[in-house]
């Protein structure tokens, strides 16, 4: 908190232009530091390291969580909840996910234009707005990533029915098939 009152427009303006200038002059290390983050980003996140600086005790700087608070009650539970259901917290299942669905949509053209066109702009906004943090992106955390695991999760409950629909018809084709050839073997 305190350290944006100590930085003035002159210092602010001074490191801009000297990251700007590190960044003409070595893009190649830019873009290795931006793969690192965007890397770290997608991988399994480990809450327990942030919960554990988000509590305090009496005393300690404003803004933590008082030890005891339902805040901390809060994190705890969440760290409880990611330590035990890893899979609902990293974020590259969301995104390998949110690609196949994508791809999934744009092959399945007998759905409701309306419902795919939605599916498709959610998806799409989730993968934009992800893959921004590769060119763009401050920090590697998760919570960053929860509007584009909102999306997802909103496009495949759109999709989902008509998947099932498309696979229950497939399996009845097959079925029908089955049957046909095993009358025909036994004639």
């Amino acid at each position: 908190y305190g350290i944006v009152e100590i930085l003035d427009d002159g210092f602010l303006s001074e490191l801009r232009q000297k990251w700007m200038e590190s960044i003409l002059r070595h893009p190649l290390l830019y873009l290795r530091h931006r793969l690192t983050v965007f890397r770290v980003m997608l991988a399994w996140p480990s809450f327990s390291k942030w919960s554990s600086y988000l509590t305090r005790k009496q005393g300690e700087p404003k803004g933590w969580i008082q030890v005891g608070s339902p805040g901390f009650k809060a994190a705890n539970q969440i760290r409880t909840v990611s330590r035990n259901n890893p899979i609902f917290f990293a974020p590259w299942i969301w995104h390998l996910s949110g690609f196949c669905l994508f791809f999934a949509v744009l092959w399945n053209r007998s759905m409701m234009p309306d419902l795919r066109r939605i599916s498709l702009s959610l998806i799409g906004s989730a993968m934009l707005y992800s893959g921004s943090f590769f060119i763009l992106g401050n920090a590697p955390h998760y919570r960053y990533l929860w509007w584009s695991h909102l999306a997802i999760c909103v496009a495949l409950i759109i999709v989902l029915p008509d998947i099932m629909r498309i696979l229950l018809i497939r399996m009845r084709v097959v079925r029908a098939q089955s049957v046909r050839e095993t009358r025909n073997m036994e004639s």
